[in-house]
């Protein structure tokens, strides 16, 4: 039911004194009633919910729109139809893939959410049809080629907004693929993954901007132009970073790798730190011009309580050397391991 505030200077306001109530009004014949006053013998029908999202993909110097249909239908099923045309060259055509319920928890269960995926949402899960295809299947479509054919694919990993889709990073002793991914609003998030391993696991560092910081870092470009319904529900499209964002994010690294050297000091490695579920929250909170605070949360199951490391680093600078590279096209393709829709 709802709730109805009356107004400070209504006419109706009560005003002490005691009235006598309201004669009742006389009733229209049942054949005269509005039908919307008779109570309802049963329960609505659940209706198919439908929706449509759309992306811009850069992919062999070609701009690629990619579109993904979903439709719920009552008894809870999911279908989703993924198209993608090519921009630049209408005449490279790609086949479409369809998506049933069988292939969508492949898809969940195959893919590292956690790139993309707020940490709210990925809290009670993707349950809802837009929440699904805006976290759990648009970031990780990519376009595949063999030979002269070209498909639509799914990645293990989302394939993010840096440079050749992802950096060679030296880390914790190890070596890195760090992407780059859009969260939502002004949010980033860094994913750290070992390259060529198979034990799975990623570190996540969140980067929260201000609105100044967030569009001077991370321009957005128009999709208008590439409309065509006005159904369509677009995902932000940005410009990959440059290399002064590996001079920016260095120096948050450095005091990140810091401090986990210090509290992991016995069986050390990339892959405990992954593994360790005291470690709740990695975050850097940038703010303009060029100021940075790091924000790192621990549990301490012992005592039943958390700790908060917070650090301010004041005028980040692009003087000192930076340790992060571009990665290599060997290193570049290690998030592209495909997750099988059949």
């Amino acid at each position: 039911s709802e709730m109805c505030i009356r107004d400070r200077d209504s006419k109706n306001q009560y005003d002490g004194k005691v009235s006598s109530p309201p004669k009742p009004q006389p009733q229209p014949p049942d054949s005269q009633r509005r039908w919307t006053e008779q109570p309802s013998s049963k329960a609505e029908e659940p209706q198919d919910e439908e929706c449509l999202f759309a992306k811009i993909l850069t992919a062999k110097e070609h701009r690629y729109k990619l579109l993904v249909a979903g439709k719920c239908y009552a008894d809870q099923r999911i279908e989703l139809r993924m198209s993608m045309n090519c921009l630049d060259n209408p005449s490279i055509k790609i086949n479409d893939e369809m998506l049933d319920d069988d292939s969508l928890q492949k898809i969940l269960a195959g893919t590292a959410l956690k790139d993309v995926t707020p940490l709210a949402v990925f809290a009670k899960g993707l349950t809802a049809l837009p929440e699904i295809i805006e976290y759990g299947v648009l970031p990780f479509a990519q376009l595949g080629q063999d030979g002269e054919e070209r498909s639509i694919e799914i990645w293990a990993h989302a394939g993010g907004i840096i440079k050749g889709n992802g950096l060679q990073v030296s880390f914790l002793g190890s070596t890195c693929h760090m992407g780059l991914h859009h969260v939502e609003k002004e949010k980033m998030r860094i994913s750290l993954t070992l390259i060529e391993s198979d034990r799975g696991g990623s570190l996540y560092i969140n980067l929260n901007c201000d609105k100044i910081t967030f569009s001077k870092s991370f321009p957005k470009i128009d999709t208008e132009e590439y409309r065509e319904s006005a159904k369509e529900i677009w995902v932000p499209y940005f410009e990959t970073v440059s290399e002064e964002f590996l001079h920016d994010i260095d120096p948050a690294l450095t005091e990140i790798e810091s401090y986990l050297r210090r509290t992991h000091r016995g069986k050390f490695s990339f892959e405990t730190v992954v593994k360790d579920p005291t470690l709740r929250l990695l975050e850097v909170a940038v703010s303009y011009p060029k100021k940075q605070v790091l924000w790192i949360v621990r549990e301490k199951p012992q005592t039943a309580h958390f700790e908060i490391y917070c650090k301010s680093l004041f005028n980040v600078s692009r003087n000192s050397p930076c340790k992060l590279s571009f990665a290599s096209e060997r290193h570049a393709n290690h998030p592209r391991a495909e997750v099988s829709l059949r």
